[in-house]
Parts: C-alpha cells; sequence; structure tokens
C-alpha cells in the first residue's frame, strides 16, 4: 500500500517543473524553494508563483512549477553582471507576514522572491552580495 500511495504522489509533485539549463561552464551553488512575487496591474492583485531558485557561479537563475493548467512556465535569469543591489523585502499578506529579497537590475527592473525562513533568506542575499560584487 505505501509502494502504491508513493508512486502515485512522485508524479504529482514533479509535475510541471522545467528543468534548468545550465551553460557549458556552470556550476550550480546554491538551490532552494522559492515563490516569485509578480503583481498583476490590470487587476491591482499579486500573483504568487512558486518555483525554484538557483545561484550558480555565473547567474541568478528562477524556474516555475506549473500548478494549474491556466499557470505557465517561466524562467527569470540574471547574469551577475545585470545586478545592480539586492536588498531585504517583507511581504503582508492577510496578516501573515512573509519573508523574501528583492533583485534590482541595472536597467530599472524589480523581482521579488518570497520565502518563510529568515535565515536562508540572509544566507541568499550574502551569496548573491558576494557575486555583484
Amino acid at each position: 500500500m505505501k509502494k502504491l500511495l508513493l508512486l502515485l504522489i512522485i508524479p504529482f509533485l514533479s509535475f510541471g517543473q522545467k528543468e534548468i539549463e545550465l551553460r557549458e561552464t556552470e556550476k550550480i551553488i546554491m538551490e532552494d524553494l522559492w515563490t516569485l512575487l509578480r503583481p498583476v496591474y490590470a487587476k491591482g492583485k499579486l500573483l504568487l508563483q512558486p518555483g525554484n531558485a538557483y545561484l550558480t557561479n555565473e547567474r541568478f537563475y528562477f524556474t516555475t512549477v506549473k500548478k494549474a493548467m491556466g499557470t505557465k512556465h517561466f524562467v527569470k535569469s540574471f547574469d551577475y553582471a545585470d545586478i545592480k543591489y539586492v536588498r531585504k523585502t517583507t511581504y503582508d499578506q492577510r496578516g501573515e507576514k512573509k519573508f523574501g529579497y528583492k533583485i534590482i537590475l541595472k536597467n530599472g527592473k524589480r523581482h521579488t522572491f518570497i520565502i518563510s525562513k529568515l535565515r536562508l533568506r540572509r544566507k541568499w542575499i550574502e551569496k548573491i552580495r558576494q557575486k555583484i560584487i
């Protein structure tokens, strides 16, 4: 019974995960589950898009997990040379605080990533700052 349940759950958990496409000389330094915070301007709402974030020796990389049929896969990838700075951020959703960091690119675009563990947030910010200096 346990094996049958496991066989049913594993495909569900990995449903829709897009694989990271590494460059020839690229190696993954860190990876973790993060959520991308995306504003939906036409409706005045915020969309939380779950996915995986990666730090490689060359760039920051984020790919989404497809949770529902209406959600599309997308990838955010920034070379460290394109990142102006990274800073802590807090997001309050219906009284529940969520913590993350905001990546600000040199072209002015901002990308916010949310996680529930403060310790991980500090670690990611430190690693990104080491790469962009």
